[in-house]
């Protein structure tokens, strides 16, 4: 189900090099996208009952993934102080 993260993020246009934009902007975009791919995957595990877990587990990723993929922004080449 994790799938769903790359086709948002690409939706959300991340994967293209923005040279142009402010790093706030970036990280906006970023926040937004997780929180729609959390809102997705939630969607998803409501309608698919193959397993059963806590929707806090789904609220624990999000508040764990956001600031990870602010971080490590797949356009702008990784961590902070890593060569671009």
């Amino acid at each position: 189900m994790f799938f769903i993260w790359p086709i948002v993020f690409y939706a959300f246009g991340l994967y293209r090099p923005r040279r142009i934009g402010s790093r706030v902007g970036e990280i906006a975009d970023v926040a937004k996208a997780c929180s729609i791919a959390a809102l997705l995957l939630t969607g998803v595990t409501f309608f698919v009952r193959g397993f059963e877990f806590s929707r806090l587990v789904v609220l624990y990723f999000w508040v764990l993934s956001t600031p990870a993929s602010v971080w490590h922004e797949p356009r702008s080449g990784g961590a902070p102080g890593s060569p671009a």
